[in-house]
Order: structure tokens, then sequence, then C-alpha cells
């Protein structure tokens, strides 16, 4: 089989809610990496988010914060951060809003009106003060805004940020920054074509990761629009479809 970089959305296509990875997407992550294909983990959390047992399964290259951090190996091919002053003015504008919030760092999370999330014991910003504080060294990749966009938030961000709608949820990352440019990146330090990448995603982040990849295979769970931006349609997380789909497509094969 000719060399391919095969990219793993994380959320809703290979874990749920910081959970581990099923034994079958592990195995189907290990044959591939035994047949000498690139595992790239693409996901829309910034390095600071991911957590051990993903990190584990040992990808030969991460795309983070969709797109705006990139590595390969050890090697950083790309990063954008958004500027200490522009999170410094969206913190006070967030407070007076009460629009919930976090900024997502390379190592630290901070969260604004969002204390306790997932249960994570991350700082929580609740004045000016406190930004100017928590936030003294950290390197801030994206933004998640979270609910309904309280009025004038999405007028905040441009013309720096990128909105990027999903259930629930919006992502604020730096303009130009998105999953398939950080898929065009990746691809070019390797020497390898778009059309030699195979995507899997579930969320709208996805959608143009789908669309730019050779193959790009939406999970079961994807809304129908993620669906659409497709190739073929895989089962869901529950069903461990990124391992089905891997086996009908030919790229692993499962002695019985």
């Amino acid at each position: 089989m000719k060399r391919r970089a095969f990219f793993f959305d994380l959320d809703g296509t290979l874990a749920i809610h910081n959970g581990p990875v099923s034994s079958a997407d592990r195995r189907a992550l290990e044959l591939l990496r035994e047949a000498g294909q690139l595992r790239i983990l693409c996901t829309g959390r910034t390095t600071g988010y991911l957590y051990e047992p993903v990190l584990a399964l040992g990808f030969d290259g991460i795309v983070a914060g969709a797109g705006s951090h990139i590595t390969l190996g050890d090697r950083l091919l790309y990063r954008r951060q958004v500027s200490p002053a522009l999170c410094r003015r969206l913190a006070e504008a967030f407070l007076a809003l009460g629009q919930p919030c976090i900024f997502e760092g390379e190592r630290e999370m901070l969260l604004l009106g969002m204390e306790g999330y997932a249960g994570f014991d991350w700082p929580v910003i609740r004045s000016p003060e406190d930004f100017d504080r928590l936030a003294r060294g950290v390197t801030v990749n994206k933004l998640s805004l979270f609910g309904e966009l309280r009025p004038g938030a999405a007028e905040l961000l441009a013309p720096d940020l990128t909105l990027i709608p999903n259930l629930g949820y919006a992502e604020a990352v730096p303009a130009g920054c998105c999953k398939s440019d950080g898929m065009r990146r990746l691809l070019a330090a390797v020497g390898l074509a778009r059309e030699d990448s195979v995507a899997f995603g579930d969320s709208g982040n996805d959608r143009d990761m789908l669309s730019f990849a050779g193959i790009g295979i939406a999970m079961g769970n994807a809304p129908e629009e993620v669906k659409a931006s497709a190739d073929f349609v895989t089962g869901t997380l529950v069903e461990s479809g990124v391992s089905s789909a891997l086996i009908n497509l030919g790229f692993i094969h499962i002695e019985e």
C-alpha cells in the first residue's frame, strides 16, 4: 500500500468526554503504524487540552487548535497565537457581556464564566485583574465561546479571529487557520500530496478537513451537513467507526 497520511479528529471520532480510545481503534492505529503509514491527530483542542491516554498513542504529528499549532514528531512546523493584547480586550469585554469562554493555550487553559468546566481545576478569570495575573506568560492559540453568543461578541473577534460554529459552542481561531490548512502544511512537510490523505471527523470544524482530504470519512454520529462533506460515512464512535472504515476500505487487515 502506498504511503498515506491519516488525519484523525479526537472528540466524537476517537474518544469522548476525555475518555479512552476503544481497543479496536487503538489496534487499528497500531496496524497503520506497523504498515509505515503516518498517523496525525487533527483536533480543535489546543495542546494544553490534550490528555495522556491520547498522547500515549504516539501520533506521528499533531494539528492542534484547529490548525493554529502543528508539530511533526518533536519538530514545530507552524504556530499562531492570539495576541496578549487582544486576549486582554476580549476578556474584559466578555466579562461585561457575560459570555462564557475558554482561553485555550499551549500549556495552560483559562476559564471565563466556566468554573468547574468538565471537572477540570483550571484557573478562573473573574475580573480584568484576574486575567492580568493568570495570563502572564500564557500562549493562547484559540478561544472557545459557549452557549448562544451574546450580542456583539462575534463582532469583537473580527478581523483577527475567525469564528467556527459547532453544536453548543463556537471556536475562535486566528484568521486563516483551519484544520485543512493544517493538513496542507503537514503534507507539504512530509512530501505527500493532498490525494495521499485520509481524514476522519464528526463536527462542524471537520467539514473543511473532510472536503480537503483525498478520502474524507464522516462518523455515523456526525450531523448531516458534516456527512455531506465526506466521501464515506462509517459507524459511530461507540461502534469504533474508525477501525471499521480502515478495515472496510482495505487500509488495514485484521486476522480472524
